[in-house]
């Protein structure tokens, strides 16, 4: 752990990670056939809830788990990708589980979104929407982080995220116009 953790984050994490090692590996080896890639994930991912410990609110398990798993998910992706890239294949998208300023409206859409719906039901009727857009627009507005931590947790620049959260948010507003409103289901955009 990191050394200049106050007495009390140390134990945070430690309630962290008794409450949620096992969660995760199930998750890490879920997404993957690889067990030490599926172990590297979770011990990643933990690294990367160091960093943001004081973000993490314990109260709520749903809203911790989720945003574990998912944190957990992408690291996944993220060192499958680069496993990948290192002997020379592209990754297949298909074997995951995965996923400027806005006008007035679709800051609304979002709003609305948030409001009517549950974490898991606005994950879930977001599953059409691509990860790479899905997942800094879920930690934006479910979990209430920052760009900057989005874009340290994904290993991307902060303007990339602030991009992705603008287009994923375009693509739900012109969804829910061809919709009439209904999220529905889909390919991945």
């Amino acid at each position: 752990m990191k050394q200049d953790l106050s007495s009390e984050q140390k134990e945070k994490f430690l309630r962290l990670h008794e409450k949620y090692s096992r969660l995760l590996l199930k998750v890490a080896l879920e997404s993957t056939d690889d067990p030490h890639l599926a172990h590297d994930a979770v011990q990643q991912t933990y690294e990367r809830v160091l960093t943001m410990i004081d973000k993490i609110r314990e109260g709520n398990q749903k809203e911790t788990g989720g945003l574990l798993i998912r944190m957990c998910q992408q690291m996944v992706h993220y060192l499958y990708s680069k496993k990948i890239k290192a002997v020379g294949k592209q990754p297949n998208p298909d074997e995951f589980d995965m996923e400027q300023i806005p006008d007035e409206s679709t800051r609304d859409i979002m709003k609305d979104l948030i409001q009517k719906e549950s974490t898991e039901e606005l994950v879930e009727s977001l599953s059409w929407l691509h990860e790479d857009f899905r997942n800094p627009l879920i930690y934006r507005y479910v979990y209430d982080m920052t760009t900057k931590e989005i874009a340290e947790m994904l290993g991307i620049n902060e303007n990339l995220v602030y991009s992705r959260i603008h287009r994923a948010k375009l693509k739900i507003k012109n969804r829910l116009k061809k919709n009439g409103g209904s999220s529905g289901e889909g390919r991945a955009l």
